[in-house]
């Protein structure tokens, strides 16, 4: 018999759309390998599909039946409250899980008391657990998950943000921060309102960059009212301001409010220098900047307070490729004279004509094995239309609508000419590109040195959640009740 302290809990809220729950279920089954309980809470639902669920009796199934939509935070509180485990997963019946996924999370978790809270990588979300995908069948993207899914630390992520669809976290932080915020109604920023109690309590959030999960976005959401998800929407985002002192769009966009440089910037304090590896900063001792192809002159001058949001990393050093512990935004040439772009654990292949088309950094390739890069996944090429979808690269420099933006996990963040150098850019290297591509990928907070940002009146979004309503490449053909 399972025991409490091996058991996870995994919660999944529903609201018609009865196909969906029948795949989630399904992949739950196919792919779970660890002991678990589903707790399955209907919010109001007409298709009968909760209470066919219940007359399963299922002795690992609870299915709560709520007689309207309570909306999100009441039903995962619902759920949490009769959970067993000592893990606990929040998952919107719209994903399908992969091979490997829950041991993945656990793994991550695991690995640190502190870390309080993992979420997956996935195709269409906002934030950084998006990673673009050009997979248009499920059993297609189910064989490149289970070679996707893949554990490892290397690709585990200190974020500031993590988003509700597939979310796992300890038992010991509900205990410590309570259940969510039920003043949130129906949907949208009580999942980061909770990452931020969760953070006030002293726990880390974790990306686990090696897991991915299919998700087809917002199918709840879409089959409500507009009008009444619009009011409620905004009602959550005044909600948020009031209590947490700044828009949350921020939070959307970049994972945080604070002021972080760009990945793969070097500054220098005076507790030393370091490299700016997303939310880590990675001490990196001075010789070492010869190695990097970076110059002096290339290095942003902070002082301590102002890196007080980022994550200590390990240290970065020349033998960090062949380790597994490569930083973000690393341009390499293996022996063969193969260039390629690491970002964010993976390896994405580059022509050394197309590195120099896009501009891409004013570094020069590191020298790399190419058995050191066999650790790293291969991701996407970098091609010259990358600027018409796909996963960007990080460090693009462009200019559009008389704006200089930077661009960093799929979003694009404004950056004044007097700090483009600064942040070991070429400033002589700016793409010109159409205002089209803001259409594709979402305005970030801009590089600046105040705190707390704020982007470009004519670049923010006005309200609700930027970047989440189609995603920018292919999806597979949802379920409908004919091919349940």
């Amino acid at each position: 018999m399972e025991t409490a302290k091996d058991l996870a809990s995994i919660i999944i809220l529903t609201h018609n759309n009865a196909p969906f729950t029948r795949q989630c279920l399904t992949s739950l089954r196919q792919y779970t390998d660890q002991p678990y309980e589903v707790i399955v809470v209907d919010n109001g639902s007409t298709d009968g599909f909760a209470q066919f669920l219940q007359s399963l009796s299922h002795p690992n199934m609870t299915v709560i039946v709520n007689r309207d939509n309570r909306g999100y935070a009441v039903a995962c509180n619902q759920g949490l409250r009769v959970a067993r485990g000592k893990i606990l997963v929040l998952l919107n019946n719209d994903v399908i899980l992969t091979p490997g996924w829950l041991h993945n999370l656990r793994a991550c978790l695991a690995s640190n008391s502190k870390i309080g809270m993992a979420g997956p990588l996935t195709n269409h979300i906002t934030g950084s657990q998006c990673y673009p995908v050009k997979y248009q069948q499920i059993g297609v993207m189910q064989s490149f998950a289970r070679r996707f899914n893949q554990s490892t630390p290397a690709r585990w992520w200190p974020v500031k943000r993590l988003t509700g669809f597939c979310l796992a976290l300890k038992r010991e932080v509900i205990n410590s921060v309570g259940y969510f915020d039920e003043g949130y109604a129906l949907g949208n920023y009580e999942d980061d309102d909770l990452c931020m109690q969760v953070q006030r309590a002293g726990f880390t959030l974790m990306l686990a960059g090696d897991t991915f999960v299919h998700h087809y976005g917002s199918k709840t959401i879409q089959s409500l009212n507009t009008g009444m998800i619009s009011a409620a929407t905004t009602a959550n985002r005044r909600r948020f301001m009031a209590k947490w002192g700044f828009d949350p769009l921020l939070n959307t966009l970049s994972g945080s409010r604070e002021f972080r440089p760009p990945s793969g910037t070097i500054v220098t304090t005076p507790g030393g220098i370091y490299y700016i590896d997303f939310w880590m900063r990675r001490l990196l001792a001075p010789e070492h900047l010869t190695w990097l192809g970076r110059l002096r002159e290339g290095v942003l001058r902070l002082s301590n307070p102002q890196l007080a949001a980022l994550v200590d990393g390990p240290p970065l050093d020349p033998d960090c490729v062949s380790t597994g512990q490569a930083p973000s935004c690393l341009l390499v040439k293996d022996e063969q004279g193969t260039c390629h772009f690491l970002q964010r654990g993976f390896r994405r292949p580059i022509h050394q004509d197309c590195w120099l088309k896009l501009k891409l950094t004013c570094q020069r390739p590191v020298p790399v094995r190419a058995a050191d890069l066999q650790g790293y996944p291969e991701g996407e090429p970098v091609l010259p239309s990358v600027l018409q979808g796909g996963w960007l690269p990080d460090r693009l420099v462009l200019r559009v609508h008389n704006h200089l933006l930077i661009s960093e996990e799929s979003t694009l963040r404004a950056i004044p000419m007097g700090l483009v150098h600064k942040c070991g850019l070429n400033h002589q290297a700016v793409m010109e590109a159409n205002k089209t591509i803001l259409d594709l990928y979402p305005i970030g907070p801009p590089v600046t040195l105040n705190n707390p940002p704020s982007a470009p009146a004519s670049l923010i979004p006005p309200t609700g959640r930027t970047g989440a309503a189609a995603p920018m490449w292919h999806q597979p053909t949802p379920p409908t009740e004919s091919n349940r």
